[in-house]
């Protein structure tokens, strides 16, 4: 199978080891080459890593001496890829828990959409709410000023064209990332996703979203049920970055009015942390942040 599976850590050990177990579970597995990139994790988790794959063949381990960020380290499978020869690469968060036909099932929608002429950047699962297990976080189509998410098990077709989803779960065709210069790793974590797959629909390659194919996946530092719906809230930095990249990434795809139409969804979404958020001033604060990185110009990367 030509197929690279990349999975990025950082402190993520408490579950590291029996994602890793499923992980190698999969079917067509064998035939895969796994790249495991600890990205400078202050636990052990490149430790479990390490010791896990000691007796597995076709992987390879990576450390990076500090935390890159995500971009950085997708972007390191994606160059591996390119050396190998390898043409789809599959990515996968340390915490996201996979089916056993996940890989063949995604591989054979590829190759099915790539034959009918498309030009696939990409085929997606559906992705469960690891907190609530009855929701799933939707796909998105983008609107030309912003993206707005749609529900594919109400779409007629097995297989759903969209326009971005997160990037745990994607196959990706190495060809479509290099052909816009990857992921952007000075966005360090947050709207990574999102950037690139606008950039890609630009460039006129497709998303698609495969209905019968799943993983479960975990977003967000907690969450909980409300009147307003289901409240997911991060550990307070990440608004920085969100915050930051969102701003910067809706003004170059769709100019000042895609910039503004974020603006405006962010005061909805303020009402909502003021509500409900554990640690409401400091979210203020990181947004606050992020909004004057933004103006500033500024991507420096601390916390």
């Amino acid at each position: 199978m030509n197929v690279l599976i990349v999975i990025v850590l950082f402190n993520g050990s408490a579950k590291l080891k029996d994602n890793l177990t499923r992980i190698f579970s999969m079917a067509g597995i064998n035939s895969a080459l796994v790249m495991l990139i600890d990205n400078g994790s202050e636990d052990n988790s490149a430790d479990i890593a390490e010791s896990f794959l000691a007796d597995t063949a076709m992987s390879i381990f990576i450390r990076f001496p500090e935390n890159r960020g995500v971009g950085a380290a997708y972007n390191r499978g994606v160059e591996e890829a390119r050396i190998r020869g390898i043409q789809w690469m599959m990515i996968l968060d340390q915490d996201t828990e996979t089916s056993s036909t996940i890989l063949l099932n995604l591989m054979e929608v590829a190759m099915k959409v790539t034959s009918l002429g498309h030009r696939v950047a990409g085929v997606a699962p559906l992705v469960v709410n690891g907190f609530f297990t009855e929701h799933f976080y939707h796909p998105y189509l983008w609107n030309g000023l912003s993206l707005v998410s749609i529900d594919p098990r109400y779409c007629s077709g097995e297989i759903v064209q969209i326009d971005s989803t997160i990037t745990s779960g994607t196959l990706y065709n190495v060809n479509a990332l290099q052909d816009v210069s990857c992921f952007r790793e000075d966005y360090f974590i947050d709207f990574i996703d999102h950037e690139c797959h606008i950039r890609l629909k630009s460039r006129g390659w497709q998303l698609w979203c495969d209905k019968n194919s799943q993983i479960v996946h975990y977003i967000g530092n907690e969450q909980r049920i409300t009147r307003h719906g289901i409240w997911v809230e991060h550990l307070p930095f990440r608004y920085f970055f969100m915050v930051r990249n969102m701003l910067d990434g809706y003004f170059r795809l769709s100019g000042l009015k895609g910039s503004v139409c974020f603006l405006d969804q962010m005061r909805v979404h303020l009402m909502l942390i003021l509500r409900y958020s554990k640690r409401r001033y400091q979210i203020l604060f990181h947004i606050s942040r992020g909004i004057k990185a933004f103006l500033l110009g500024k991507w420096d990367n601390i916390v």
